[in-house]
């Protein structure tokens, strides 16, 4: 079991001042599902302590009192979440979850010219769903293969849903509405057509000698009429606005399928620091230099 976007999951501690009980049942309609309840602390250093249910479904947690985010999970489903305000003792509500069956979508992603683009990540969003956490097998974001293939193995039936790709040096594009039907949903095809534009640079010293090895890092903040809402909540949105590279030995660096907008570069190198900012325009390069001090 991995979560999406937490690096924090290798160093996660259960929380050791076991002061409330939370106990609840998942389920799909009446039916008990055995799974697991992930129990993500968040007053404080985060914490995560995942939870086995018994073959009825329910389950028994014992945490420290405060706000804390459950998520729900069991094979061949799709996971829910749930924020609550535990209170001490063992007098909080008892929490019910209903999963929705879930089952796989695939398809291919191409150019504009019918090219596959291996590597190319496509993620998947709900329509009016805003999670705070996700199960990377439910977000998608593997590479696709030699023929521009992907799969997402666990999305949602019957819940609407849109998916979006995004690969370096192109900016990213959306499928329309989808619904899953079923066990499976296949064919689906997604079009990258759009190449953004390439930001350059180099980073220097004070006496303009080139320093190479440098953590640099681009925030794009793109013009409004780029994207749609839907697609700057995305989480690929915010993968292909944020990138990050590291100077060459001659410092130089670029960033390539960058969005028209307004552009922060920031340098890091040992303690010594740079920040620029400049615009990008359709069809030309945009340069920047970085002097760290």
């Amino acid at each position: 079991m991995k979560l999406l976007f937490v690096a924090l999951c290798a160093a996660a501690t259960v929380c050791a001042q076991t002061s409330a009980r939370i106990t609840g049942r998942i389920a799909s309609g009446r039916a008990p599902l055995r799974g697991e309840v992930i129990a993500v602390v968040k007053d404080g250093p985060v914490r995560i302590s995942p939870v086995p249910t018994d073959p009825q479904g329910q389950f028994t947690i014992d945490i420290a009192a405060g706000r804390v985010l459950l998520v729900a999970k069991a094979d061949g489903y799709v996971s829910e979440e749930r924020e609550l305000v535990v209170r001490p003792g063992t007098g909080n509500p008892v929490v019910q979850f209903l999963l929705a069956p879930a089952g796989s979508v695939s398809g291919h992603v191409f150019n504009e010219n019918g090219v596959p683009v291996r590597g190319a990540r496509v993620w998947v969003d709900y329509r009016g769903e805003a999670r705070r956490w996700r199960l990377a097998e439910e977000s998608g974001g593997d590479a696709a293969g030699n023929i521009g293939d992907f799969t997402i193995p666990a999305v949602a039936q019957g819940r609407p849903f849109v998916l979006h790709a995004e690969y370096e040096g192109w900016l990213m594009s959306s499928s329309g509405t989808l619904n899953l039907h079923g066990s499976e949903l296949t064919g689906v095809v997604l079009i990258l057509s759009r190449h953004g534009t390439n930001v350059r640079g180099r980073v220097v010293d004070t006496t303009g000698n080139p320093v190479g090895g440098a953590e640099v890092r681009l925030r794009s903040l793109a013009a409004q009429d780029e994207f749609t809402a839907e697609q700057r909540a995305s989480f690929a949105f915010a993968r292909s606005t944020n990138k990050s590279r590291t100077s060459a030995a001659d410092g130089s660096f670029v960033f390539a399928g960058v969005p028209t907008g307004r552009v922060v570069v920031t340098v890091n190198m040992g303690g010594r620091r740079a920040a620029g900012e400049t615009t990008t325009a359709v069809g030309r390069e945009t340069d920047i230099t970085l002097t760290v001090r």
